[in-house]
């Protein structure tokens, strides 16, 4: 009976101590789940997890791997091709001597592996290859035939051709350019996400605050004015109107709270963070940076880093590679093709290697169109017009871009003086709510007048927390644009 008594302790003990630690767990869980962010929060949030900075890294990542095969195609090619074992069994038709054809079975293999190194001469056009290679034909009969190529080097040359690797030259490092300059582009684009849906939280918390405030006092409101009706000291239009006011913030409320959940979730989706969690925002940080910014500092720093102009510089550099090709491919060129080595065939795979004899080949390839019926004139014409678009649209985008920049500081700066201004109106609001509730409730101004106040007030606070998020979008705006931090005094990277 004392061991049964034994164990039944030891059970127990086991269970309250299981019991303790996965409360303990859960509690943990429970506080991890739960989150409450300021606006850098939330931007540093989305900018290390969010989904928006992730695809932005990801295009960047993309970009500098293109860029990375670029620069590696510029390097010597090491290849290896092979047909192996090139087994081949079918009925063909066999020229005879007296010049008949007999269908007969042909069984036989050919076989082949070639090893070549290559380098591309960009500002040339042209390739040198160094090959090696070997080939087999057996019919498993009469003829087993072996074909070596120790060495065969090989030059080919446009002449008067298109070269493409000369543009890709000056095409590939621009287009590597408007990458970076576009992941911080795109980067600065999550911080605006992220302080904008930060705001749209804060703003509908405060939303959500000012009506349950209003119903707290519109129901106190209502309560005065009931006892006044009962008393007869005010009309009953006074008292329908109170219940009227109490019935309509009501009504508010409940629209604030469905936006408080909607501006969480979209909150959630900008962070990267799961549904589950527990969200809320602290108050907005009231202080803003001191930093004088002038436009032509902005426009100057703008023009030569944002991936707009990037973007239009590489629109002219294509328009320009199109109309050389056009030109290039209308008029006489010619293709040198050159190569010399050593080669042996023999039956026996050690012989094809001894006693190597020469080789050379040299073959030039030249087009030209003769008549065309105006055709190659009207096609290099179009290119040229195109280059002229190109040009034009993209001193036209510059002189468009360097106005968005000037109005994107200018407004910037008006920001910043309405910040403190809808500060200061919503502290008179306050102040001015705050004086009207107690004259009503010692009965010295009309109902009307109250709800006048409490209206004025709730905008103020509304458009306080609005003035301040437009302040931060354009902040960060201008950040995007200049590639500047203008607080910490150094380019963004």
């Amino acid at each position: 009976m004392n061991n049964y008594t034994h164990c039944l302790k030891q059970f127990v003990f086991v269970a309250t101590a299981l019991l303790c630690a996965t409360t303990h767990i859960v509690a943990q869980s429970d506080l991890s789940e739960a989150l409450s962010l300021t606006m850098w929060d939330c931007i540093k949030m989305s900018r290390d997890q969010g989904y928006t900075a992730e695809i932005a890294e990801d295009n960047f990542l993309a970009s500098q791997y293109q860029f990375e095969a670029y620069e590696s195609g510029l390097l010597p090619q090491l290849n290896l091709s092979a047909n192996l074992p090139g087994f081949n069994r079918s009925i063909s038709e066999i020229l005879q001597p007296d010049g008949t054809l007999i269908p007969l079975e042909q069984e036989f293999v050919q076989s082949s592996a070639f090893l070549s190194l290559s380098q591309r001469i960009p500002w040339l056009g042209s390739t040198i290859s160094v090959n090696s290679g070997l080939r087999l034909y057996d019919d498993f009969g009469d003829i087993r035939q072996w074909q070596s190529t120790p060495l065969l080097v090989s030059l080919n040359q446009p002449l008067l051709r298109f070269n493409q690797f000369a543009w890709d030259e000056d095409i590939q490092p621009i287009r590597m350019q408007r990458a970076q300059s576009k992941r911080i582009e795109d980067l600065e684009d999550v911080s605006i996400d992220a302080v904008r849906a930060y705001f749209d939280l804060s703003i509908a918390t405060v939303e959500m605050e000012n009506a349950q405030r209003d119903v707290q006092s519109n129901d106190s409101i209502y309560q005065i004015s009931s006892g006044r009706y009962q008393v007869g000291s005010i009309a009953e239009n006074a008292l329908l109107q109170s219940e009227l006011a109490l019935t309509s913030a009501r009504m508010q409320l409940t629209n604030a709270r469905d936006r408080v959940e909607l501006s969480k979730e979209a909150l959630r989706i900008v962070l990267g963070i799961s549904e589950q969690v527990v969200l809320t925002v602290l108050e907005p940080d009231t202080a803003v940076f001191d930093v004088a910014i002038t436009p032509q500092q902005a426009v100057a720093r703008a023009l030569s880093h944002n991936s707009t102009i990037v973007q239009q510089q590489e629109a002219i550099l294509l328009a320009q590679q199109e109309a050389d090709r056009v030109s290039s491919n209308n008029s006489f060129g010619a293709t040198l093709t050159a190569s010399a080595g050593l080669n042996q065939s023999a039956n026996e795979l050690g012989q094809a290697y001894s006693d190597l004899l020469e080789s050379q080949a040299v073959t030039i390839g030249v087009s030209m169109p003769l008549y065309t019926w105006s055709r190659a004139s009207s096609l290099k014409q179009e290119a040229e017009t195109r280059v002229r678009i190109a040009e034009k649209s993209a001193e036209q985008m510059r002189r468009l871009f360097a106005n968005t920049v000037r109005e994107q500081v200018l407004r910037l700066a008006r920001l910043r003086e309405q910040v403190a201004i809808t500060a200061r109106s919503k502290d008179l609001a306050e102040r001015s709510f705050a004086v009207a509730k107690n004259r009503y409730v010692i009965g010295k101004i009309a109902l009307t007048d109250l709800i006048i106040a409490q209206d004025e007030k709730n905008r103020a606070l509304v458009s306080y927390n609005s003035t301040l998020r437009d302040y931060w979008i354009a902040w960060f705006t201008v950040r995007k644009l200049t590639h500047y931090d203008w607080a910490q005094n150094m380019p963004l990277r």
